[in-house]
Formats: structure tokens, C-alpha cells, sequence
């Protein structure tokens, strides 16, 4: 019983609490914004794969520029690390070469 009186309290909370919301301008203009995106999208499904694809798309060039990028660096770092060979150690503390 008592947790059918929780359920209860809970669901007239949210409707009220709904209503008080719905007194403000711009969570109805919102609001009204996401019921006509949804209406597009029930009444046109390809949509939502379209925009899918193409985010897909954007994602995947994002990480292959990034990726280009990141061999890029560790090349560079090779390419420096490759000016030294064992022979050539530093002693810091001197600053001469062995």
C-alpha cells in the first residue's frame, strides 16, 4: 500500500511539476521545438540515419587527423633520438662526452 501511494505522489508531483515548468516562455518554445524534431523524425527514420552517418563520418576524419598527427610526433622523436647513439653519452653533471 505503501509504495502504491509512493508511485502515486511521484507521478502528481511530475504533472505538477510539469505544469510550473510549462509557465515559463522558453521552456515551451523548447519544448515545442523537440515535439516538431521528434514528429520529423517518426514521420522521416532516414533522417536519423543520414545524421548518423554523417557524424560517423566526422568522427572518423577527426581521428584520422589525429592519428596522422600523433606518427607524425613519434617520428620526429625518433628521428631525434636517432642523432644519439650509445656511444654518445652525456654526463650531465660535466657536461662532457664519454
Amino acid at each position: 500500500m505503501a509504495s502504491k501511494k509512493l508511485c502515486l505522489s511521484m507521478l502528481a508531483g511530475a504533472v505538477v511539476g510539469g505544469i510550473v515548468a510549462l509557465t515559463d516562455k522558453e521552456v515551451r518554445y523548447e519544448l515545442k521545438n523537440k515535439w516538431q524534431d521528434g514528429k520529423e523524425l517518426i514521420q522521416n527514420p532516414s533522417t536519423i540515419v543520414t545524421k548518423a552517418r554523417t557524424k560517423i563520418e566526422e568522427v572518423n576524419g577527426f581521428v584520422d587527423r589525429q592519428t596522422d598527427q600523433i606518427l607524425n610526433i613519434f617520428e620526429q622523436v625518433e628521428g631525434t633520438l636517432s642523432r644519439f647513439s650509445d656511444d654518445d653519452v652525456i654526463d650531465v653533471g660535466s657536461n662532457e662526452k664519454e
